[in-house]
């Protein structure tokens, strides 16, 4: 039988408490990262001179120096010392592991990351169709931010609640949402209705669907996530993390 590994570099809030800062959780070896001296847990306070608040800022501005600049300034936090470290791909190995244009730009991991952005979108969604019960299907990795996402939201009307579906096409013990399949998401949500009557809105995180092409936005096994809607008759809306999935 075929098996499917997806190495994953997981939060420390999975195994520790979450938090917020922006602190490198990978390095790969070979890459200017490595080279330059950058470590472990250094907090990013900095790129090319401009303040990082979130993760997702900060991955989204190592991409874009590694794709226009091929060079990037970062100031650390080490401990209770500011240092800076000039990163340029020139100087990289480029060699295994580490190749340049690989997922992690200069060699650097700060895990995944939501900013405030997604919160709002969340509750654009929900106004838009004018719901007060509200479910959102989550996974093991995303929920911890969802849940400190939702308590920013403050006093509201509406009842949102977090459902984690189990992977049961790959036996039950994969924790990331992106292989979750449609067929996971109707046997959860089935058992849930059954003991809690159906909400009014479903909201799916975008990440385990990809347009395919299609627009149709379908599972890692080809199927569109339409088929949930279809199949609970409840309303079902993808929460547009790319923010590229019209809402």
């Amino acid at each position: 039988m075929p098996v499917l590994c997806v190495p994953e570099l997981y939060e420390d809030w999975y195994f520790k408490n979450y938090n917020q800062k922006n602190l490198i959780q990978g390095i790969i070896k070979n890459s200017p990262a490595a080279l330059s001296g950058l470590k472990l847990n250094d907090e990013i306070l900095k790129i090319n001179g401009v303040d990082m608040s979130t993760r997702k800022q900060t991955v989204a501005f190592l991409n874009s120096s590694a794709q226009i600049l091929k060079k990037v300034n970062i100031m650390v936090k080490r401990d209770e010392e500011v240092k800076s470290f000039l990163l340029d791909e020139q100087y990289s190995n480029n060699k295994y592991p580490y190749f340049i244009n690989s997922w992690a730009p200069f060699g650097i991991n700060v895990g995944f990351g939501l900013d405030d952005k997604t919160i709002n979108v969340i509750e654009d969604i929900i106004d838009k169709h004018n719901a007060k019960n509200v479910l959102i299907m989550s996974s093991y990795i995303l929920e911890p931010f969802l849940k400190v996402m939702m308590k920013k939201r403050g006093k509201s009307n509406k009842q949102v609640q977090i459902l984690i579906p189990e992977n049961n096409f790959f036996g039950g013990n994969i924790i990331v949402g992106s292989m979750l399949t449609v067929d996971d998401y109707i046997d959860c949500l089935k058992n849930w209705i059954k003991l809690n009557g159906k909400p009014e809105l479903i909201l799916i995180p975008s990440t385990p669907f990809g347009s395919r092409g299609s627009g149709w936005y379908r599972d890692i096994l080809g199927k569109s996530y339409r088929y949930i809607e279809r199949n609970i008759q409840v309303k079902v809306k993808l929460i547009p993390f790319d923010y590229y999935i019209p809402y």
